[in-house]
């Protein structure tokens, strides 16, 4: 199907597959009689936008090329349900951002993290955060 949106006009396309094994019986919450259930899955494009990507991302842009094409490209990762790369891409930024604000390349991210919170670039609680977002990258990159 084709579809336009009434409010902001945008046309999209609407794919439903009906596979008749992935059919379930349940039952109704209201009559409480059996019925048919799933057996569609239903994909937009493109997908609809989850994580709208901030204004700033064109200051990026302008600032560091790399790093805006990388912030760019997680978003567009988030709202395609990119889930892994999404994560993989978060943690390059990250790999970028620290590079950017003088900390050595060669660092482990752990190392990298320490250095931050030592110039005053991120504080004790952020780092836990990072640690976190880092650490899910790397998960990611390494064991999908």
């Amino acid at each position: 199907m084709i579809l336009e949106c009434c409010g902001c006009k945008r046309l999209f396309f609407r794919r439903d597959y009906w596979f008749s094994e992935w059919e379930t019986m349940g039952q109704n919450p209201c009559t409480g009689e059996f019925q048919i259930e799933g057996g569609v899955e239903t994909t937009y494009w493109p997908p609809p936008v989850k994580r709208k990507p901030p204004d700033w991302i064109e200051d990026v842009v302008h600032t560091d090329e790399t790093l805006g094409k990388l912030l760019s490209e997680m978003y567009t990762a988030l709202n395609s349900d990119l889930h892994v790369l999404s994560a993989i891409a978060a943690r390059t930024a990250f790999d970028r951002s620290s590079e950017l604000l003088g900390v050595d390349a060669a660092l482990n991210f752990s190392e990298k993290l320490d250095k931050l919170v030592e110039i005053g670039k991120v504080s004790k609680n952020e780092r836990n955060t990072l640690d976190v977002l880092v650490d899910a990258g790397n998960a990611a990159a390494h064991r999908g």
